[in-house]
Order: structure tokens, then C-alpha cells, then sequence
């Protein structure tokens, strides 16, 4: 049974690309990275701490560890989400937004997108392999030497065993 043009009306919305706003303004990048950075961060927290208390010398193995942590608090899994979590969520912010404007910037400039259209179902400009690698490499280590403070904070605070 076909639909008729009524239902294929309604059903439009429902159907259509997610892709189709494909200018967004920069903020909604900063924020989408903000949300998911930050989400990541209070999620991971206590293996990322497990992890920087096994990396340290004379560290104990990792059930020693897993219980000298729950000694003083379910809670303490989570010692030092808030610089990790800024950390995270600015980075990602940080990166999302920059790589957002790169691309677009690459992309109007035509610069390193030789016979590159613009034909395809995504919202992403379409760029060479090396406009990709490029744009990506540039705003990542730049999310990073922003944020590189902010790092040694969330390390030395993970570091810690001290309550």
C-alpha cells in the first residue's frame, strides 16, 4: 500500500537529513564538546584515577589499589573530576569548535581540496584526505597547549593519596 501525499506530508519532518542546518553557529560546537567533555569526565573519573595511582613508582597492584580507595568512600573514585572535567569538557569544546571553523575555513578558501564537491549527504565540507589531517592536527594541538595547565591541575590531583 502506497502512502498518499497527505501521509508522505506529515511524515516529511520525521524524515528528513539531520544534516539539513549545515551552517550551525560556533556555539553550538563549543557547547555539543562542552556537554560530551564534561559527561566523559564524571563518567571515566574512576578508572582514569586507577589508572594515574597504577602508573606511579611503588604503586600497589590493582585490587590493593581498588580497596585502598573505597577505604575512605565510595566517593573517592571520583578525587579529582573537577579538573578533569574542565580539562575534558573545554578541550572538547575547545576542539569542536576550532575544527568546525577550520574546515569551513579550508573549505571556502578551496585550499588543499583539489576536484573536492560539495555532493553528499553530510553537513562536513568534503576535503581531501590531507585537509582532514591537517585541520584535525592543528586544532587538536591547539586544544591541548590551551589546556596543558589545566592538565598538570587534573594530574597532581589524581596523583594525591592523601584524602
Amino acid at each position: 500500500m502506497a502512502p498518499n501525499r497527505e501521509n508522505r506530508r506529515l511524515a516529511s519532518p520525521i524524515l528528513q537529513s539531520p544534516h539539513s542546518n549545515t551552517n550551525k553557529p560556533s556555539g553550538f560546537h563549543f557547547l555539543a564538546g562542552l556537554t560530551s567533555g564534561i559527561s566523559t569526565a564524571i563518567l571515566l573519573q574512576p578508572a582514569d584515577l586507577l589508572k594515574t595511582r597504577l602508573q606511579q613508582p611503588n604503586s600497589l597492584p590493582l585490587l590493593p589499589t581498588i580497596r585502598s580507595i573505597a577505604s575512605t568512600g565510595l566517593l573517592s573514585f571520583w578525587r579529582g573530576t573537577l579538573p578533569s572535567a574542565l580539562r575534558t569538557g573545554f578541550g572538547s569544546a575547545i576542539y569542536f569548535t576550532s575544527l568546525n571553523t577550520l574546515r569551513q575555513s579550508v573549505a571556502r578558501s578551496n585550499i588543499l581540496r583539489p576536484g573536492a564537491t560539495n555532493t553528499h549527504s553530510s553537513s562536513l565540507p568534503k576535503l581531501s584526505a590531507w585537509a582532514n589531517l591537517g585541520t584535525g592536527a592543528v586544532a587538536r594541538a591547539g586544544a591541548g597547549f590551551v589546556l596543558m595547565p589545566m592538565t598538570v591541575i587534573k594530574v597532581s590531583t589524581s596523583s594525591s593519596t592523601s584524602p
